[in-house]
């Protein structure tokens, strides 16, 4: 036999459920631990007790989108950066800066070339944030101009000023863009400053600081 249960109302068990707890009997009343069992749909106090606790874990989702541990870092870059999750908001973007220079790279947060520029671009973003601001665009969720700026490659990285796109002669034969990730981030200020440069005196295409045809290949 079980003693008496002294407790009354409801019980909010480890599962959420509400069981409800009988009064003890009356004084001067015979009562058994049996009929308190009954009233327990069947559950004595030690069953109620030894109810699994249940575990409580991260959602995947929530664990970031680098799968190993080592790329952890280099994937939190781009969550520093601001994202412009449509084609709407990219046109804003532009048309919003009237003194900056406004950099977009357009690619994927999980893709490995983007996640060592990323690096580069989340590092240097304090440093030019006078003259130029660095926004992320994801081609697959936003594709509209895929085609129009031929976004074929992992990471690209362009220039635009006062709703102007600003070409940059990098001496690999492609004006357009950056499409590679920069490893120096003192190197990807000085074209940020050059650009910016030439883009405030009225230029489309400036020249590079440093010729980057000998060093990439393609």
């Amino acid at each position: 036999h079980y003693p008496p249960v002294a407790v009354s109302g409801s019980f909010h068990g480890v599962l959420g459920s509400s069981v409800e707890t009988p009064p003890p009997p009356p004084p001067g009343e015979k009562g058994s631990i049996e009929s308190h069992c009954v009233a327990f749909h069947a559950h004595p106090p030690s069953a109620v007790c030894s109810l699994p606790v249940p575990r409580f874990e991260i959602p995947k989702s929530s664990r970031g989108s680098a799968g190993a541990v080592g790329d952890e870092r280099e994937a939190d870059m781009s969550y520093l950066l601001p994202h412009l999750h449509s084609g709407w908001a990219v046109d804003q973007a532009i048309l919003a800066e009237e003194e900056r220079l406004v950099i977009i790279r357009f690619g994927h947060d999980w893709d490995e070339t983007c996640m060592q520029m990323d690096e580069v671009l989340s590092g240097v973003a304090e440093t030019i944030k006078n003259f130029a601001v660095i926004y992320l665009v994801d081609i697959t969720e936003v594709p509209d101009f895929n085609t129009m700026y031929e976004l074929y490659d992992p990471s690209t990285v362009m220039f635009f000023f006062r709703n102007k796109h600003i070409m940059i002669d990098l001496g690999t034969g492609n004006n357009n863009k950056i499409n590679w990730a920069m490893k120096d981030k003192q190197e990807f200020v000085d074209i940020v400053e050059t650009v910016y440069r030439g883009a405030r005196k009225g230029r489309g295409l400036v020249i590079a600081p440093k010729d980057y045809s000998t060093k990439y290949r393609y």
